[in-house]
């Protein structure tokens, strides 16, 4: 410790310092002294050998702070509660967008094989995509799921409001994490609010969007809040030190379990292990102790994950494998970083050794994981060259242009939280600080990774949040609402590498009434953008009135039809294509065909082609104005059908494999089964374009349905239709039955004996 000749005789006067065997001044009572200066009580050593036991007692809650973080936790329900409405319809549970019901497959398929919900052996049974890719998430919703009843109903509503409840256990892992850095309440209350109206985070976490993005998130937070406590108490010793070892265990298990690209989102985690480790160089600390929760953490962890991958099959070998290889870097860089302080070589020497040894692990893990080559070009590729989905695209570089696309994702928060995030980086890397090197870290990791695709801002949405809420409360002291300034932004040189005493922390006390206005004012000049944006995001997600009533349409035809699953497979963008096949036959599993060959199905200009291209997937079509394109003429199968009917117009001559069942009031969807036709065959003039015309009528609209062909040269014509029921033809009506149309039979006319194949 620095001290000045007064301050050392003083505590030498009053036995806070004494000399050891050797001579040599030290601290009589570390954990009573680190105690004091933390602001927390401790229990003093004794020279006995009796064990004294810490007294008990209920912590004192701070009824203001209390009351702030429930109104705050209410606000970030209420900004993710928009899509109700939507959602529950009645008796139907519909989830937002297209993936949610792929898990909704995949809990229900666990459900009908298990005995309830303590039946766990089932949890092997997880289908192989999902086994390898979300596991746990699967897993947990099943569990849930099952212990409420199961049923299609309450899986439904477990799964719809699943992302709200992880998001408000994210909201306070990170009122925890910022009031642990911050010992500020109002910095903590902000981060909560702030959270509360990212767009982009509110979309990912609201009602009914039931994707694994929600269930990612709570793991990071864990993780991080872990690597803080471990930096400020990391003596596994005392009950702090234990939290961090359990936070970082449960934190990187469950990150790896949740989701196939869940190790790289414990990539900070070594990252930090080597930024720490530098430092303890720097200032002669102490590695192997300092960094003996992260050591042990990343150890249980790795062994948590290769036990439930063992025994369950959950992940692959090199998925399974990369807490291994975390706790490996981890024991690297730590090991590295005892030998350099205690021969006392260079910050600058040391830089240099880790990179060194940090490429020989790396180096060993490809030798050691051959398949770790091809995945890691596979997860390059992924990140860089995919297409044509929206999340995909860059933060800064999406369809709304260089300004508006972040906006459009987060408000104006992402502008607020940059130069706080900017500032304490400079800070933290001047003192240096390893406890704020946590939030700078993740902060910087996960917008780097946004500005490659921006499924990541979820991930960056916690961070934005904490150095958001930094911000919101340090412009409101600079304008006088509040008083004092975050201490990590103050002058005080400690102010950052250091955690501030109990006796220094700020705490919530209530506004006066001119106080409370302007703080009102300040937080809708700075979050008011992500609140309009909000509903705006929530709402582009949600299932629109008229897709429901196409695909309740659809599975009221399939059950009078009485067919299954191929035959009545529904056809459509890729985007909603689960949605549609969930309602109707349950198999939601994949929309790898409709991905692959719906746009093509539309643009198709041969109707034979067309019609093949569907395979054994000939169940029902649906089409929908928005994606009948300008760019398509009338020679396209899209436009033929959604715009005609698939009737005949001038210079085409109708289309006979398909027929509407279901139209929207509005016209913008129309769903046409798929069938094989009836052939009416008959004989006529060669050359004579023969037409055959019937008047369809569905609820809510009603058009003629006509088909024209040319006489061949031997004097017969073959025209097929859809429809069971009376056409005119050439003068005369020809009626054809439903079992005609289905079994692709030929019906003549006349004296036509010649049957079309």
């Amino acid at each position: 410790m620095p001290l000045d000749s007064g301050a050392f005789g003083e505590l030498v006067s009053r036995g806070a310092v004494e000399k050891d065997d050797d001579g040599d001044y030290r601290v009589a009572d570390r954990s009573a002294v680190r105690a004091a200066l933390d602001g927390e009580d401790a229990v003093t050593e004794e020279d006995g050998s009796g064990v004294s036991m810490p007294s008990l007692s209920l912590p004192s809650v701070d009824r203001n702070a209390a009351l702030a973080l429930a109104g705050a936790l209410l606000l970030v329900v209420a900004m993710r509660s928009f899509s109700i409405p939507s959602v529950f319809r009645g008796d139907a549970v519909v989830l937002s967008s297209n993936d949610p019901y792929y898990y909704r497959y995949l809990v229900e398929q666990l459900l009908a094989q298990s005995s309830g919900p303590f039946d766990f052996g089932v949890v092997s049974e997880i289908e192989f995509g999902a086994r390898k890719g979300e596991p746990l998430l699967v897993a947990v919703l099943w569990f849930v799921s099952a212990l409420f009843g199961g049923g299609q109903y309450t899986t439904g509503v477990v799964l719809a409001v699943y992302p709200v409840v992880a998001a408000v256990v994210l909201s306070v892992l990170l009122y925890l994490l910022a009031f642990r850095l911050t010992a500020d309440r109002r910095v903590a209350l902000a981060a909560v609010v702030m959270l509360a109206v990212i767009p982009d985070h509110a979309l990912r976490t609201a009602v009914g969007f039931a994707d694994h993005h929600a269930f990612d998130y709570p793991w990071l937070l864990l993780t991080a809040y872990g690597l803080v406590v471990a930096t400020d108490r990391p003596h596994v010793r005392d009950w702090s030190g234990w939290l961090a070892v359990a936070c970082l265990t449960v934190g990187i298990t469950g990150q790896v379990l949740a989701w196939d690209a869940g190790p790289l989102l414990i990539l900070p985690v070594g990252i930090y292990a080597a930024g720490s480790a530098l430092v303890l160089v720097a200032t002669d600390g102490h590695p192997l102790r300092d960094h003996a929760p992260i050591l042990l953490g990343t150890c249980l962890a790795a062994g948590l994950v290769w036990l439930f991958h063992s025994t369950l099959d959950w992940h692959t070998d090199l998925a399974a494998s990369t807490p291994a290889l975390l706790f490996a870097g981890v024991l690297t860089v730590t090991v590295l970083a005892a030998v350099f302080t205690r021969v006392g070589l260079s910050a600058r020497s040391y830089a240099v050794a880790e990179a060194v040894g940090g490429g020989a692990v790396v180096a060993g893990a490809f030798v050691l994981l051959p398949n770790l080559e091809s995945t890691l070009s596979g997860g390059l590729d992924f990140l860089f060259n995919t297409e044509g989905i929206a999340e995909s695209q860059p933060l800064f570089q999406g369809d709304l242009g260089l300004v508006a696309a972040p906006i459009f994702w987060f408000g104006l928060l992402l502008f607020l939280a940059l130069p706080y995030l900017t500032w304490v980086t400079w800070r933290a890397a001047r003192t240096p600080s390893r406890r704020w090197l946590v939030p700078c870290m993740y902060g910087w990791f996960f917008l780097l990774l946004a500005l490659i695709q921006v499924r990541f801002s979820g991930e960056l949405g916690a961070f934005v949040a904490l150095f958001a809420g930094l911000g919101f409360v340090h412009l409101a002291s600079v304008v006088d609402i509040t008083d004092p300034t975050p201490h990590v932004l103050s002058d005080e040189a400690d102010t950052v590498s250091a955690r501030v005493p109990s006796s220094q922390r700020t705490g919530l006390s209530l506004p006066d009434r001119n106080s409370l206005r302007y703080l009102l004012v300040l937080f809708i000049l700075v979050a008011g953008v992500g609140i309009l944006f909000t509903p705006l995001k929530i709402d582009l997600t949600t299932i629109e009135d008229e897709q429901y009533e196409a695909a309740t349409a659809i599975e009221s035809h399939t059950v009078e039809q009485g067919s299954e699953y191929p035959e009545n497979y529904v056809f459509s963008q890729w985007d909603r294509n689960r949605m549609y096949n969930y309602f109707v036959s349950g198999e939601s599993s994949s929309y790898g065909f409709a991905q692959s060959n719906y746009n093509q199905f539309l643009i198709e200009t041969d109707p034979q082609s067309a019609y093949e291209r569907l395979g054994n997937r000939r169940g029902y079509i649906v089409t929908e104005s928005k994606w009948i394109s300008d760019g398509m003429n009338e020679s396209t199968v899209g436009v033929r059908l959604h715009e005609y009917w698939g009737s005949a117009t001038d210079g085409f001559s109708g289309l006979g494999h398909y027929r509407v069942v279901h139209a929207s009031a509005d016209g913008s969807i129309r769903v046409f089964q798929v069938v094989p036709g009836a052939v009416i065959e008959g004989n006529a003039t060669a050359g004579e374009t023969i037409t055959a015309s019937t008047t369809v009528t569905i609820s809510g609209a009603e058009f003629t349905y006509e088909r024209r062909v040319t006489v061949g040269a031997d004097g017969t014509y073959r025209i097929r239709v859809p429809y069971g029921t009376e056409y005119r033809v050439a003068g005369t009506t020809v009626t054809v039955t439903e079992s005609e149309v289905l079994g692709n039979e030929t019906v003549s006319v006349g004296n036509a004996t010649e049957r079309y194949s």
